[in-house]
Formats: structure tokens, sequence, C-alpha cells
């Protein structure tokens, strides 16, 4: 078993959860003094040592304000640390399924989620982004941190209905010199607004149109594009989501109360003078939505996940 130290804390890595480009993602127990020991999620930046010095420095500053960033319906970044030359960030650990383990399984059996659950998972993220978007550092710094890949992916259902919000690795401070350079195509194409596409930079906006996708989806049982076979793949999406109009939920899915659709097509608009400007709008119209269900209606996953 693999073991490393960062500072006074020393890490047994457990088994490896995932990887991409940039990063390698571990389960591991963290063991302290007094026998203290807490599993988390550690999170090793891969190719960090060919990096230029200014783009680790950069990564290491917005980590280290992410790790300020608390919230309920947030993955909270515990530290940010290096050993031998590695470096890595660690999470909190909750055990639990992201939502789209989730959603592919609905799809699977061509089943939706309830709307009374899709709007509690929307209202939580947005009461996430609603911080991150107007975030006051520990320093009394105002910051505006645009997550820019609010997915399934990245919204992890907890065994006990928590609701988080995880991955701000590809974060953007439109207050400070980011880890990515402008014009970078950042994120997950489906959740992508079409205003990325024509290279504008991002706004808080785009986290809000990714989140009206993915209750698109909880609430449809498909996506809101459906592209045919041999249709020229991620080109042939972006050209989808640029010009069409996804069909209406209530013609997918009758079952889905007009109300919370007008507020779902409302985050997804294509001009983004016509979407949501704040998730504060998001969160609080989801959250009168909720108020109107009737008191035995289902709105959390639970042990669902």
């Amino acid at each position: 078993m693999r073991e490393l130290r960062l500072g006074d804390s020393t890490f047994n890595l457990e088994g490896e959860l995932g990887r991409g480009g940039m990063a390698r993602v571990w389960l591991a127990a963290r063991r302290g003094a007094a026998g203290f020991n807490r599993r988390v999620v550690l999170k090793e930046m891969l190719h960090a040592g060919e990096a230029k010095p200014e783009r680790l420095d950069r990564f290491l500053r917005e980590a280290a304000l992410l790790s300020t960033l608390r919230h309920p319906n947030v993955v909270e970044v515990l530290e940010v640390g290096e050993s031998e030359g590695v470096h890595f960030m660690v999470m909190e650990y909750v055990p639990g399924r992201d939502l789209r383990s989730i959603i592919e399984q609905l799809e699977g059996t061509d089943q939706a989620a309830p709307a009374g659950v899709a709007a509690t998972i929307g209202v939580a993220i947005a009461d996430a982004l609603t911080l991150a978007h107007d975030f006051i550092g520990s320093d009394g710094t105002r910051h505006r941190i645009i997550h820019r890949d609010v997915s399934p992916e990245n919204i992890l259902i907890g065994t006990h209905g928590e609701v988080k919000l995880l991955d701000f690795g590809v974060a953007k401070d439109l207050d400070l010199a980011s880890l990515t350079q402008a014009g970078d195509l950042i994120g997950k194409p489906l959740y992508m607004p079409p205003e990325a596409f024509a290279g504008e930079s991002p706004t808080p906006m785009w986290d809000i149109y990714g989140l009206g996708v993915v209750l698109y989806r909880l609430l449809a049982g498909r996506s809101p594009f459906v592209l045919p076979q041999q249709s020229g793949g991620v080109m042939a999406l972006i050209k989808a989501i640029t010009d069409q109009e996804p069909p209406p939920l209530v013609e997918l899915n009758p079952a889905v109360p007009p109300a919370l659709a007008e507020i779902v097509a409302h985050a997804m608009a294509k001009d983004p003078r016509q979407r949501y400007s704040a998730a504060s709008a998001l969160h609080r119209d989801l959250k009168e939505w909720l108020f109107t269900l009737p008191p035995d209606a289902p709105r959390e996953i639970g042990r669902a996940s």
C-alpha cells in the first residue's frame, strides 16, 4: 500500500477512484496523532514537475482559495500539499454515487426522476453556485468563481441523501489569473452554453445553463439533444446546442409540472440575455416551486444512491 506524508499527516492510498489527463484520484486513509484516522479523497496532480512555474503557482493559489469555500453542498477541500515533487489536493470523502450513474440507470430503463427529487437536487446545486459566484475569501476579497463543468459526473449523491458539487479543478475566478487561458474549451460540451463555442468569456450563466441541462436529463429521461448515428460526434453536438431547441419537457414527460418545465427552460435559454442571470434566482424559483408540492410528494433521493 502506497504511503505518503503531507505536513503532519500520513496518508495510506487504499485504491484508485479514477484518473484523467491532469490528475489521478485516490481513496485514502488519513492518519494523525492520537490514533486519528479518517477516509479522504486525494487528488494527485499529474505532470506537475513538467508544469511551468507560473502555471503551478496559479494552481496552488487557486487551490488555496477553493480550500476556503465552505458550503454544505460543496465537497470540501481540506488541504493542499506536496510530497516528493508531486502536488496533492485532499478532499472530504462522501460515500455515494455520482449523478451520472443514477441518470444512466434511469435512462437505461426509460424512467425519469420524480419532479420533487430533481428540483431538490437543483436547489442544492444552485445554492452552492450562489456562494461560489459571489464568494468572499478569508482575506475579505470578493471572488466570482465559475465552476465551468456543472455536469452529472460532478454532482455526488451521498448514501444519506447529501447532494454535493465537486471538482472545481477547472474553475475560473474572474478576478484572478486562471489556470486556463482565454479561449480554452473546458468542460463537457453537452453542458456548455452556445456562447462557449463562440469563444466568449465564461460567466456565471455558464454554470446555470449546465445545471439546467442536468435537470432536463433527470426530468426527461434523455438528453436534450439526441443525435442520429454517424452524426459527426462532438461537432454535430455543438451545432445542435447552437442551433436546435430541445423538445419541451412536457412533451417528453407529461408528468413534469409546467411550472417546473418553465424554470428549466429559463435556465437553458440559448440567448444568455433570456437566461437566469444569477444562480440565486434559479435557487429561489426552484425552492418556491418545491413549496407547492403536496407533503407526501417524493423530494429526496436518500438511499436510492
